[in-house]
């Protein structure tokens, strides 16, 4: 593990720890990320948690004494997992003392890639990441990771697909052939057509549509199948919705890729997918937002 001090914020990859089982495995992961891609990390803790009201000066003093004492031992541990995992990739610490979530959210305008647990325990012994994850995915400026803790995540290579869902992003469809050629393995592109259709279709009208969408996905695919030839490509199309398309088949990705908005372009449905995904899917997934210039 060599140290990245002098490495500029735009290329570090920042993960988000508490001190909990699920932030270490995000750790793993983003150290992983780092390897592969030959960038530093940046762990993160946030001591931002306040002793409560009504404690002596001295009460308070000691509990700010103890944030820092077992921030300071939470990102050791931290650091360690991630150069037990990665080797060599230089690794950054920072306790801070602004709130995790804006620390995190500043953070997104320069690097790469934000990492954090679908759920933890703060330092405190409280729900956080959870409900950190759930903010950073909306609001977020870079992609971000969300590391379930029962995620696989092996040190040796890992022969299983990159699955994405596509819809009419693209931000998603680049990111997911770039982390399929980069960890040399196939693209599972999953599209999630009206079950309504399949509920009702005839069984002969039901493979017309089903062919007909499985030509247009590949013709929609035909771009980045050029460009990344040497990423070979399976595409599903499936009448359901899009959680239950794409938790169907995360168990047999080591990664899902998706984009923040909605599949049909529904506020609604887009949240109840996401949620769905932070909290049921297995693999890690990760949440492209399109380019701003596109939002």
């Amino acid at each position: 593990m060599t140290d990245a001090t002098n490495v500029g914020p735009e290329r570090r990859i920042v993960v988000a720890v508490d001190g909990s089982a699920t932030a270490l495995q995000a750790v793993r992961w983003a150290a992983i990320e780092c390897a592969l891609r030959d960038c530093p990390l940046e762990i993160l803790l946030s001591s931002a948690s306040a002793p409560r009201t009504g404690l002596s000066a001295m009460e308070i003093v000691g509990g700010r004494e103890w944030l820092r004492w077992n921030g300071e031992r939470v990102l050791s541990e931290a650091a360690a997992m991630a150069g037990h995992v990665a080797g060599d990739i230089a690794v950054t610490t920072e306790l801070t003392a602004d709130p995790v979530v804006p620390a995190l959210l500043r953070r997104s305008e320069r690097a790469p890639m934000i990492v954090a647990g679908s759920h933890g325990r703060g330092a405190l012994g409280r729900a956080l990441l959870g409900s950190v994850s759930s903010a950073i995915t909306r609001k977020a400026h870079c992609p971000v990771a969300i590391v379930h803790r029962d995620s696989v995540i092996g040190v040796e290579r890992d022969e299983r697909p990159v699955a994405v869902g596509v819809n009419d992003e693209t931000a998603p469809i680049d990111r997911a052939f770039d982390e399929a050629s980069v960890r040399g393995v196939a693209l599972m592109a999953l599209r999630a057509c009206d079950e309504v259709v399949g509920a009702f279709a005839l069984a002969g009208e039901l493979g017309r549509v089903r062919a007909d969408e499985t030509r247009a996905l590949a013709a929609h695919l035909a771009p980045w199948t050029r460009r990344y030839p040497q990423v070979p490509v399976e595409t599903t199309v499936a009448f359901d919705s899009p959680a239950h398309v794409l938790l169907g088949h995360a168990d047999a990705a080591q990664l899902l890729v998706v984009g923040r908005h909605g599949w049909d372009g529904s506020a609604g449905i887009a949240r109840s997918t996401r949620a769905a995904l932070l909290h049921r899917a297995l693999c890690p997934t990760l949440i492209v937002p399109e380019p701003r210039g596109r939002r």
